[in-house]
This record gives structure tokens, sequence and C-alpha cells, in this order.
């Protein structure tokens, strides 16, 4: 979102690899290894929601959700 934040954003890449292997060096090896297999999944599968999660995820925040812009938007503002 540069035009959120006033600045270029560079994109860090898919190396997973690269990631568990820093990661491990943060948490357990184990640890790492899972969020590599699920940032795996949501690059090749993406993160579909089922049919109620809208509901669940708005009955467990308090408000409606809000699209990217508007939370960057909103997280901006608070830096």
């Amino acid at each position: 979102m540069a035009s959120v934040l006033g600045k270029d954003i560079r994109y860090g890449g898919d190396a997973l690899a690269t990631f568990e292997s820093q990661a491990a060096g943060m948490m357990p090896a184990w640890r790492a290894h899972d969020f590599r297999s699920m940032l795996w999944a949501f690059q090749h599968f993406g993160m579909i929601p089922g049919k109620d999660s809208r509901a669940t995820f708005e009955a467990l925040i308090d408000h409606p959700l809000r699209n990217y812009r508007a939370f960057a938007e909103e997280a901006s503002a608070n830096w």
C-alpha cells in the first residue's frame, strides 16, 4: 500500500527455504517448518474462506470486516 504509506514497498519474495532457515533461529525448527508449509499453501491455493467465515470473524472482532486499504489507512494513522 505504497499510496497509503507514501513510500515504496518492496516485495520480499517467496523463498520459503530461506524463510524457514532464518525463522528456525528465532523459534523451534518444527514451528518454522510448519510456518513454511502454511505459507506454501497460501501461495498455491490462496486463503479461501468458508461460507460462514464472515459472520464468525465479525462476531469475534465485534465490527464489520474491512478491506485491506481501510486497514492500512487506519493502521498507518496510528503509527
